[in-house]
């Protein structure tokens, strides 16, 4: 009889649609507090402090320097490695005048730069995702 056939398969979709749905369930409630979103951010500010770790330290994991914006707490943005930042002609010192773009995750300190602007010249040092463009032959020509 077909009818034998059609209830077993019934209940195997409903059984797969239920174990799926409770699947989908089970993994967004542990999606969000696995990846924190960044927050997009602007800074503007006086340098008060240019990383002071070695040259090696900064040629393999970047330049920070904490920023003083007006009537704000400091803020410490991770900028590119030095190498990368003396390609394009960037030096910092304190009592410079920067704009920063960055993304920083909540609770999180640091401010990674996406975008740094010293005076007339603004540079893009990550793309929209926070990945380092140090790798990319045209990454972190000057905007216009």
């Amino acid at each position: 009889m077909k009818s034998d056939r059609f209830w077993p398969r019934v209940v195997i979709a409903l059984a797969t649609a239920l174990s799926v749905v409770e699947l989908d369930a089970a993994c967004s409630s542990i999606a969000p507090a696995a990846v924190q979103p960044r927050a997009t951010l602007s800074v503007d500010g006086t340098v008060v402090g240019v990383d002071r770790r070695s040259a090696s330290e900064q040629l393999s994991g970047g330049l920070r320097v904490t920023l003083q914006p007006e009537g704000r707490p400091t803020v410490l943005v991770e900028l590119a490695p030095g190498w990368f930042l003396d390609q394009q002609g960037l030096r910092f010192s304190e009592r410079d005048r920067l704009t920063v773009e960055g993304t920083s995750r909540p609770g999180d300190p640091m401010v990674f730069a996406t975008r740094v602007t010293k005076g007339t010249k603004r540079f893009t040092l990550r793309d929209e995702d926070g990945r380092p463009l140090w790798g990319s032959p045209d990454a972190g020509q000057a905007a216009k």
